[in-house]
């Protein structure tokens, strides 16, 4: 292991496991810290100081060579399916599609039978649902960048779906190859950071706790009442099914409010233009009226002549509807594209602190009932509005 790596900063690593990935010699181990984010962790009877480990770091090897003026796209599927499924507006499902079809591999993140998160891939169509929905927890990527390599070398086409940070590793990797870049399409998501696996766990062991079954299936995203107000939704062994608007959800609450993301993630170096993958998808938060869709809109970036090619094949071959935009109305649509940094909260500390000895009910207590509480409130004002109760029927309504 070299200096630099060393002497990296522990908040500075994005645990993007380009370290891990790259060693020929399995001196590197990627361990969850008490935190539950993955780190390396460095076995110098096995290092032969080689310096894979610190040439595949992105965090040392920054590469920004996309357009700085990417193109942008409104989008949405035509396959109700497809849109239902995904957390937008299906796109990423279309351009999987148009890659399996082509006789490829996608690789993206799943949930493995204990719901652990990891990128795993997918070689058929019936296959391909475990990788849809958004999942706000850091995945285990393994050995997957060299697994992508192989089969582009062997003529594969392989489609790969990641944070920025993760494309960022993959990316280091193939431009150190020949002749494999042409068979390989990085697609980075717009993301707001990584959440706490501890934090995620203790929270699926309170519901199996209070639902008295084991979990069977999870969306972060469900659009049971629509894209916009999306739902928690968590199914049992016993038939039981935990449904919660992002609003109220302590998970989804605490998440959105930046309580536990890694530390990294609060300055993050790759969420920014130009960004890392050939297409970048995401939310159009603030679509027009135009694009407006109650299931889903997605942000398509395109950021160089790859991802131009690539998507205008598949806008050619699937049911997808699109509508060219500004760089400016992607901006202010959804701010983390260009903007990788996040306020701290103060109580992020005492959180973690207070999450290896307390109860998950006493953490949602102690730490995220305010803003629950806030969030309820601004509903319940808004029902109120919207329906047009008499001062009376609304102290009713408050007292529900």
């Amino acid at each position: 292991m070299t200096s630099k790596l060393l002497h990296l900063a522990k908040d500075a690593c994005v645990g993007c496991f380009g370290c891990f990935s790259s060693c020929p010699f399995d001196a590197v181990e990627m361990r969850l810290d008490d935190y539950g984010f993955y780190y390396p962790y460095f076995d110098s009877s096995k290092c032969k100081n080689c310096g894979k480990c610190e040439n595949y770091c992105p965090v040392l090897n920054y590469e920004y060579s996309n357009w700085v003026e990417p193109e942008v796209f409104a989008a949405r599927s035509n396959d109700f399916e497809l849109l239902m499924k995904g957390s937008s507006g299906g796109i990423f499902g279309e351009i999987a599609l148009s890659v399996l079809q082509a006789g490829g591999v996608v690789y993206g993140a799943g949930w493995d039978d204990n719901f652990q998160l990891r990128h795993v891939s997918v070689d058929c169509p019936d296959k391909l649902e475990k990788l849809f929905g958004s999942k706000y927890v850091q995945s285990y990527t393994g050995k997957v960048y060299s697994e992508i390599i192989t089969l582009a070398k062997k003529g594969r086409f392989v489609l790969f779906c990641g944070t920025p940070c993760q494309v960022a590793a993959l990316k280091i990797a193939i431009n150190k190859m020949k002749d494999v870049r042409q068979n390989i399409i990085l697609c980075d998501l717009i993301c707001q950071g990584v959440g706490s696996s501890a934090v995620f766990r203790k929270y699926l062991d309170h519901h199996k706790k209070k639902f008295c079954g084991d979990i069977t299936s999870i969306s972060f995203r469900s659009k049971k009442h629509g894209w916009m107000d999306f739902s928690m939704e968590i199914c049992f062994s016993n038939h039981e099914k935990y449904i919660c608007s992002r609003k109220f959800d302590p998970y989804l609450v605490g998440y959105s409010n930046a309580l536990y993301l890694r530390p990294s993630c609060y300055d993050c170096p790759f969420s920014k233009i130009p960004r890392q993958g050939d297409i970048t998808l995401g939310d159009f938060w603030r679509s027009p009226k135009e694009v407006y869709n109650h299931w889903g809109t997605s942000l398509v970036v395109i950021n160089n002549q790859w991802g131009k090619k690539v998507f205008d094949r598949v806008c050619k071959e699937r049911k997808i509807e699109v509508k060219a935009y500004l760089l400016d109305a992607a901006l202010q649509s959804n701010k983390r594209l260009s903007c990788g940094k996040l306020s701290i909260p103060d109580n992020r500390a005492d959180f973690f602190s207070d999450l290896k000895c307390q109860t998950f009910d006493r953490i949602i207590e102690g730490y995220l009932k305010r803003n629950i509480s806030v969030d309820y409130l601004k509903h319940k004002v808004n029902q109120y509005v919207l329906w047009g109760l008499s001062s009376s029927r609304l102290r009713r309504f408050f007292l529900k």
